[in-house]
């Protein structure tokens, strides 16, 4: 005869314990996490706090990103509905029907004339920009639409990759121009590469670029010439790289290893 006074319920037992192993793995990862944040050297609490709250996210794997769907099951991600664009789906496919033509005639980032109304229109016209100044000027200029509209589906690689394929040009080489001028144009880089970064399926994309050097060199210059003084840039720039996996010490906290 047993003595229990009510039969044991097994799947109660299964799921707590279930629970109670998460939670244990959980413990790990965030633990673990502190510990990564502390010898990273995080500028804020803030930076600490996320880092932590994240521990529990896997980082896409290749196999991931290899496998991309051939159709679409939904009709209005295939073509444009009510014209909205960003239910248009493959933009990396239009990136290629857009690409730069021969012979095409260089236009003025500033022309009041060049107006895009599309993200189609508006890579096309960075196609027909041959400077990697001017192709800065014409980013700055519709900056404000760069998230919302134009790269409201998503950020192409194909353009991320012609993108950083000319920032060290952007920026500039220390003796071709003034101090103030290039320190403009590199907070107009890290302005850019901030709104990028906060695209959809910006990590996806961006994880898809085989070839990370150029993204690398562009910080380590952008690296260079943010004003370590200035505690609030610093922190910015910090802020934007973390978006493309770079991860460097603050240079405040930097300590010389020899005289």
């Amino acid at each position: 005869m047993s003595i229990l006074k009510e039969p044991i319920d097994f799947r109660a037992l299964e799921a707590e314990l279930d629970v109670a192993l998460k939670a244990d793995e959980l413990y790990k990862l965030q633990n673990d996490a502190k510990i990564r944040a502390i010898e990273q050297r995080v500028p804020t609490y803030d930076d600490f706090r996320h880092m932590v709250q994240a521990a529990h996210l896997r980082p896409l794997d290749k196999n991931d990103t290899k496998k991309r769907a051939q159709g679409s099951w939904n009709r209005c991600a295939a073509t444009p509905c009510d014209g909205d664009e960003r239910a248009s789906g493959d933009v990396e496919a239009r990136m290629a029907e857009i690409g730069p033509k021969e012979g095409e005639e260089e236009i003025d980032p500033l022309d009041p004339k060049i107006e895009p109304k599309t993200s189609q229109e508006f890579v096309k016209y960075w196609h027909r920009l041959r400077e990697p100044r001017k192709k800065l000027a014409y980013l700055v200029r519709f900056q404000d639409r760069l998230k919302d509209k134009f790269f409201g589906g998503e950020v192409p690689t194909e353009f991320l990759e012609e993108l950083f394929d000319c920032t060290l040009d952007m920026i500039g080489e220390k003796n071709d121009d003034d101090d103030k001028e290039r320190s403009e144009r590199v907070q107009q880089l890290l302005g850019l590469l901030e709104l990028l970064g906060q695209c959809r399926r910006f990590v996806l994309n961006l994880s898809m670029i085989e070839n990370k050097a150029p993204i690398d060199r562009t910080f380590e210059r952008l690296y260079e010439l943010v004003d370590a003084a200035d505690k609030r840039q610093l922190q910015r720039f910090i802020f934007v790289a973390s978006h493309y996996d770079i991860l460097l010490v603050p240079k405040a906290q930097l300590s010389p290893t020899h005289e």
